[in-house]
């Protein structure tokens, strides 16, 4: 796991807060969760040992 920090529109920050207060989830975890949906939907593959199947 790294840190990076993310330059991000307040207006996008603002909607992915409410989608983990919704989901009760973490602004990091919504972050991933985003993140991993939207590498699905373009099927990039997560390659990594803590990926492997």
């Amino acid at each position: 796991m790294s840190n990076f920090p993310l330059r991000i529109d307040e207006d996008v920050m603002a909607t992915v807060k409410r989608a983990a207060a919704r989901e009760e989830e973490s602004m990091n975890m919504m972050i991933e969760i985003l993140l991993r949906e939207a590498l699905h939907a373009r099927n990039m593959r997560i390659v990594g040992p803590r990926n492997r199947k």
